[in-house]
């Protein structure tokens, strides 16, 4: 005989305001101490001794405390959060006084600098310091240090292993380009490759955007001209198209000029509506989005694109005009003169460019 049981029921009482208002001083309570961690009150005081120096301009007296395992960590901790008190004090001199004085870093310590390396990267350098050579000095102190935990053959899984294991990939100036060219020989895609390889540590900050628009527009270059690719959905993210690349320009920018160049006088459909979404119609002169997008393309691209449009407008007109309720000879004529007119556009794109295919119904 078999005992069937009823099923329990479960009665949600819902919280009285007291039991609520306990909750929510409990949920703060953690959220503060979340915050403060790692944080004691002689940290903050060392670090007000640190912006306090800085600020007189005392960095002979800052070295004289960075034996002090507290102002290591400190003083990493105000270089990755405070910019313009990195600006004051972060040199190539004052890394090496630092790994002088602490001989080998903690480990929140080195976890600091390398989140600031990666961070900021190529950007560590400018007029601020001279153009010193900050980047290269931290490489050299980040890699040795890495290398110092490679060789304790830890058991247990330590966030420096994926850097140690290879160190050519994360530093050094081409070391965003290594890495793209290391995922693409692999056929990998980015975010996983580095999860794989526990280089989670390099996925944020300037470093990472430099991978990624050098995925992007390596990508770009080697799809075959006019097709759908899931890159060119993510490029027409702005948080991705307005990510600084080089020279003040955008990863759209160079995304743009890669698309345009490579179709020529003949755009996909997708190609071309990939190029409007992003930089908006050239036609259509003044205001900040064509100052800041058609800009930098140079006039060649804008007029190439202007042509596109140009003949898509004259198709529609052309298969719309036939079902529109104007007299016949008045649709003639004007039909007669949009021909006329996308004629002298092929003439022109001819004489320009050479032989261009003949363009004459709408491109959905």
């Amino acid at each position: 005989m078999r005992l069937t049981l009823p099923k329990p029921q479960f009665r949600i009482q819902p919280w009285s305001d007291r039991s609520a208002r306990a909750w929510e001083a409990i949920v703060k309570r953690v959220n503060r101490v979340s915050e403060t961690a790692g944080r004691s009150s002689d940290f903050e005081s060392v670090q007000k001794q640190l912006r306090m120096l800085v600020e007189q301009g005392r960095l002979e007296a800052l070295r004289d405390l960075m034996g002090r395992r507290i102002v290591a960590r400190a003083l990493a901790a105000l270089w990755l959060e405070d910019e313009p008190f990195r600006r004051k004090s972060l040199t190539p001199a004052t890394l090496s006084f630092l790994i002088q004085a602490q001989k080998t870093l903690s480990t929140l310590t080195l976890l600091q600098l390398l989140n600031l390396y990666f961070k900021e990267f190529d950007r560590l350098d400018g007029p601020w310091n001279g153009e010193g050579q900050v980047r290269q000095r931290m490489e050299t102190v980040l890699q040795a240090e890495v290398e110092k935990r490679k060789e304790r053959r830890l058991h247990r899984p330590s966030p420096f292993t994926g850097l140690a294991a290879q160190p050519r990939l994360v530093f050094g100036a081409e070391a965003p380009r290594r890495l793209v060219e290391k995922v693409q020989e692999l056929g990998a895609e980015l975010n996983a490759f580095l999860e794989a390889e526990r280089l989670q540590v390099v996925g944020t900050g300037r470093f990472f955007d430099l991978c990624q628009a050098i995925y992007f527009l390596e990508t770009l270059k080697n799809i075959p001209v006019g097709s759908t690719h899931p890159v060119l959905k993510q490029l027409q993210d702005p948080a991705v198209n307005t990510a600084p690349f080089d020279d003040g320009r955008r990863i759209g920018h160079a995304a743009l000029e890669i698309i345009i160049d490579r179709s020529g006088t003949d755009p996909s459909k997708e190609w071309l509506h990939f190029v409007v979404d992003v930089a908006g119609d050239p036609r259509v002169v003044g205001g900040r989005r064509f100052s800041h997008w058609w800009g930098p393309l140079g006039s060649e691209r804008v007029n190439l694109v202007r042509g596109w449009l140009s003949k898509v407008d004259i198709n529609i007109f052309l298969e719309e005009i036939g079902d529109s309720p104007i007299f016949e000879r008045t649709r003639d004529r004007l039909e007669g003169e949009v021909r006329a007119i996308r004629a002298m556009v092929y003439f022109e794109k001819q004489k320009r460019y050479g032989g261009v295919p003949l363009v004459d119904e709408v491109i959905d």
